[in-house]
């Protein structure tokens, strides 16, 4: 294995280490934090994505998890963050550099608001200052609005160059310019298919449990039907109908978990498979 293979092989790792730290606190965000493909790339000035891949450059990926390993942590939240609310195909004509501080400030905010170990902070005085002027005028602090009122504020090239240095985390040279229709079209066509199946799995699970429901209930209802009329001929006493309930709940429940054992472990296999790539890890001294 040559040197570039082992440099790629130690990022990929430290990026899943971080993956999968992020998905035992972030379970509702599976979907997301699986869904970049982790590529090298030696002309990356740090780590970026550009929807479809995380790119890192692995000196600096390496050097900034012996420095501190939160920091990948909120680097690699903060690219899914860009992702999800489709920072990186919503410019539309707005300024390039400052469009791009409104996107890292609003992925920012929600990072620090968050109160999980794996993603936890001090904050700069600059930074709370940022907030604190941001939060007069907006109560939720998305990329659009933050970038209305950084434009209003005619910021000059020092105060805008400070916000940088503070908010900017991530290479933003790999979104799509507004000329690449095509990549930005095949982005949000892969986000609308991992939310299409998304959805397909919630209304499958609702279904799923409506019909649980719904055969229990029939059930019961069969059961105090025919147990009602042997009442009635004296051929059964309710203490005896009220512990065929009880029992029959015994059996019902073991079956009900055997028919719908394909899509139980469809659920459960996903979180499996990143649960023993974290056994796996190596520790560290």
């Amino acid at each position: 294995m040559d040197t570039g293979e082992k440099l790629e092989m130690i990022g990929r790792k430290i990026l899943t280490v971080s993956r999968n730290e992020l998905y035992l606190k972030m379970r509702f965000l599976d979907v997301a934090l699986s869904s970049l493909a982790f590529v090298m790339d030696v002309g990356a000035d740090g780590l970026g994505t550009d929807g479809l891949f995380l790119y890192y450059h692995p000196q600096y990926l390496g050097g900034l998890y012996r420095e501190d390993r939160i920091r990948v942590n909120r680097l690699y939240l903060h690219l899914v963050l860009h992702g999800i609310f489709h920072h990186i195909t919503r410019r539309k004509g707005r300024k390039e550099r400052l469009y791009s501080l409104a996107c890292d400030i609003a992925a920012e905010s929600i990072i620090d608001g968050m109160q999980y170990r794996c993603v936890l902070a001090g904050r700069s005085l600059l930074r709370r200052e940022t907030y604190g002027r941001l939060h007069k005028e907006l109560k939720v602090l998305s990329a659009d609005k933050v970038y209305r009122v950084l434009y209003g504020l005619g910021l000059s090239e020092e105060e805008t160059f400070r916000l940088e240095a503070e908010f900017r985390i991530d290479d933003h040279s790999y979104w799509p310019k507004e000329e690449e229709k095509k990549k930005q079209e095949e982005f949000v066509k892969m986000d609308g298919e991992k939310i299409a199946a998304h959805r397909d799995m919630d209304a499958l699970s609702q279904y799923r449990s409506l019909a649980d429901g719904t055969l229990d209930a029939l059930l019961n209802l069969l059961i105090f039907l025919i147990g009602g009329i042997f009442i009635v001929r004296g051929e059964l006493t309710v203490g005896s109908l009220y512990a065929f309930l009880s029992y029959s709940s015994y059996v019902m429940a073991p079956l009900s978990s055997i028919l719908n054992l394909k899509f139980i472990l469809t659920n459960v296999l996903p979180s499996a498979t990143r649960f023993f790539e974290f056994l796996d890890q190596t520790e560290e001294d």
